[in-house]
């Protein structure tokens, strides 16, 4: 018959079962790469690209004159593990232009940068 064993330790440390957390450096995000300025002709896509750095590792939302952009067939955002974050609009219409924005935030704070669209008719 296998023989168990049970070993009790005292230690006057507080002893946690919760999951250790990534113990990186905290830090706020930053813009590694920023948006550039698009100038498209109408009918065609434009992208925007960003880098950002930060942990824990910031989230990103995108705006169009201060209104919260939604993902749809007109705007598609993509993002990958190197922390870099892309906003594409599609089929470029003259009422897409305007002041495109990134905004990325974690815990530890936010940062942002924003570039703009012209269309070409």
């Amino acid at each position: 018959m296998p023989f168990e064993e049970t070993v009790t330790v005292a230690t006057d440390e507080p002893v946690s079962r919760a999951p250790e957390e990534d113990s990186g450096p905290v830090a706020p995000p930053k813009f590694v790469r920023t948006m550039r300025n698009a100038d498209v002709i109408e009918g065609s896509a434009a992208r925007f690209d960003v880098q950002v750095t930060g942990h824990p590792e910031p989230e990103v939302k995108w705006l169009r004159d201060g209104k919260h952009l939604k993902e749809n067939r007109k705007f598609r955002f993509d993002e990958d593990d190197d922390g870099k974050f892309s906003l594409f609009v599609t089929e470029v219409e003259v009422d897409d232009e305007g002041l495109y924005k990134c905004v990325a935030f974690n815990n530890n704070g936010e940062a942002s940068c924003e570039a703009e669209l012209l269309v070409e008719g």
